[in-house]
Parts: structure tokens; sequence; C-alpha cells
């Protein structure tokens, strides 16, 4: 879990959508009305998304090997969650 959090705020700290977050117009749009990313992260229908990971499965495009192995897991969503979750620090 650790090497996975390590692994996920390196690649996201620079990305694009995460330098948005600074951006008052991006969060009034992503928050859709919660007053914070948690709150946000919570109306995630985890079954919905644990669906698609398993349709890309099927996906014939080029998926790199770390991302295919973050696909597998089966407790992605709940390790992604926790990261965001104020009880996880």
């Amino acid at each position: 879990m650790a090497s996975l959090s390590k692994v996920l705020k390196a690649t996201l700290a620079d990305t694009p959508l995460v330098q948005n977050l600074k951006n008052s117009e991006y969060m009034d749009i992503i928050l859709n009305g919660c007053t914070n990313l948690a709150g946000r992260f919570a109306q995630i229908d985890t079954y919905l998304v644990q669906k698609e990971m398993e349709n890309t499965k099927n996906d014939s495009e080029k998926i790199l090997p770390a991302i295919r192995k973050l696909i597998r897991d089966s407790d992605l969503t709940m390790k992604i969650s926790s990261l965001f979750s104020p009880h996880s620090k």
C-alpha cells in the first residue's frame, strides 16, 4: 500500500488534472456542489468503476505494465479512496 501511494502521488502530482486543482472554475465543476474532494469521491459508484476497469481488460489498446497491474488489483478503488480519506493520514 505504501509503495502504491508513493507511485500514485508521484505520478499524479504533475499531471494537468492535478494542476487544475488550483483553478477555482475547474474545482467548482468537479466538486459539483460538494465542499471538498473527499465528499465528491464518496459519491463515486465503486461498482461502476470496477465494471469499467473490467472492461479495459478486454481492450486491445496498449496499456503500460504498471497500469495493467493496478487494473488487476481488486482493491484498487479502496486504496485510491483511502489516499483521499481524512482518516488515512
